[in-house]
């Protein structure tokens, strides 16, 4: 028996003595484990062959066919054989999925390439690297959600001189990650004081996010408006502009190893495919949503082609899992996610971030036959490595 069976023996050598519900199971995870081997039709004569189900090729063929007329496989144009739809691939990830141990050569590999033991390292230049592991280990396009301002919660801020007509301001967030920004203003406080007025803010704004602080600012300015305080005065109209742009800074999207998606096979024989492919790549905006609006989830999330709406995020469950017992190792899986634009791919993403909060998202894109078993747990590893080097 070849050796990439071998976890998957066990259960499917049970299948001609199971219900007709478990077989067609475990035929559907043998088409999909193929199928992400090969990238080809998958016929039953290979599975008969391959995959030890004690079912011969007519049986697994008429459970094929049922399956097809269900919607979970499909007929391909160039051969007999079948492949899975995205409605297969779903059933796949949330209830047949069985998640393999990470080698330890991928994690020396991860280990050597992130450089997360580099203290000399900032949050953002750790997270990258992490990323671009991420995506050679993984064969996958690496993505991160880097965390924007808007929602830190203040606990210092500096404001430090670049030169006569721009400012860089620094906020450290309770959570320990620091954000900064050169802001183009004119202004007319020295060095002394930028200090004053970096303690300032930093007593008013303490446990506050920007949003707040920006609030207060103009409630401090309403309250002091005869001031004849003419530091204050100043700190306060630079404070409210400055703040205005560092709260127009959105979160940083970063994708690495676009490539290695567009080199996979199915991709370079359609060019029609490829060219949705370089869309959605360029379709930024979608992928911030989607990461942003997946911040508050509990571990691991696997987003399948365009199933539906962005919009229904936050709604309702999957119908199977509404319907049926979840398994044992049924992992929490958001399924009501529209990737219009991203037909053929699939997005694997985990939180990451400390003990007080939740700074961002990463994970993989890559297409819809990525070795999931392999890959989600890499994920996860990525993502808890990362926390543990904040």
């Amino acid at each position: 028996m070849k050796k990439r069976e071998k976890t998957e023996l066990k259960s499917l050598n049970e299948a001609s003595t199971l219900s007709k519900t478990s077989r067609s199971n475990a035929i559907l995870r043998a088409v999909v484990r193929e199928f992400i081997r090969t990238a080809s039709a998958v016929s039953s004569r290979v599975i008969a062959k391959e995959y030890a189900l004690g079912l011969k090729s007519a049986s697994i063929r008429s459970v094929m066919a049922k399956l097809k007329a269900d919607g979970y496989l499909r007929r391909t144009h160039t051969s007999s054989g079948v492949a899975p739809t995205n409605k297969g691939f779903r059933l796949y990830v949330d209830s047949l999925l069985e998640l393999e141990e990470i080698e330890e050569g991928d994690k020396r590999f991860f280990s050597a390439v992130k450089n997360l033991e580099d203290n000399n390292l900032s949050f953002n230049e750790r997270t990258k690297s992490t990323v671009r592991a991420l995506s050679a280990v993984t064969s996958c396009a690496g993505i991160v959600l880097l965390p924007g301002p808007k929602k830190a919660l203040v606990k210092n801020i500096r404001f430090l001189p670049v030169d006569k007509d721009r400012l860089m301001v620094v906020v450290l967030s309770v959570d320990g990650l620091v954000h900064s920004k050169v802001i183009q203003i004119k202004h007319n406080l020295d060095a002394r004081g930028l200090e004053k007025a970096s303690n300032y803010l930093s007593t008013l704004g303490a446990g506050l996010s920007l949003s707040e602080l920006k609030t207060r600012l103009i409630q401090e300015r309403e309250k002091e408006r005869n001031l004849y305080d003419l530091l204050l005065k100043e700190t306060l109209r630079v404070s409210d502009l400055v703040f205005t742009e560092v709260l127009a800074t959105n979160e940083e999207l970063l994708l690495e190893g676009t490539a290695q998606v567009l080199d996979q096979p199915e991709f370079t024989a359609d060019a029609e495919q490829m060219r949705k492919v370089f869309r959605a790549f360029e379709e930024k905006s979608l992928l911030v949503k989607i990461l942003n609006q997946s911040l508050d989830e509990q571990g691991t999330q696997i987003f399948i082609g365009s199933e539906t709406e962005v919009e229904d995020l936050e709604q309702g469950t999957h119908e199977y899992c509404e319907n049926r017992p979840k398994p044992e190792n049924y992992l929490p899986v958001k399924n009501k996610t529209a990737l219009h634009g991203l037909d053929g791919l699939s997005i694997i993403i985990a939180p990451y971030g400390n003990n007080n909060a939740t700074f961002g998202t990463l994970g993989v894109i890559g297409p819809l036959r990525m070795n999931y078993p392999r890959i989600v747990p890499i994920v996860n590893y990525a993502a808890s490595t990362l926390c543990n080097a904040l």
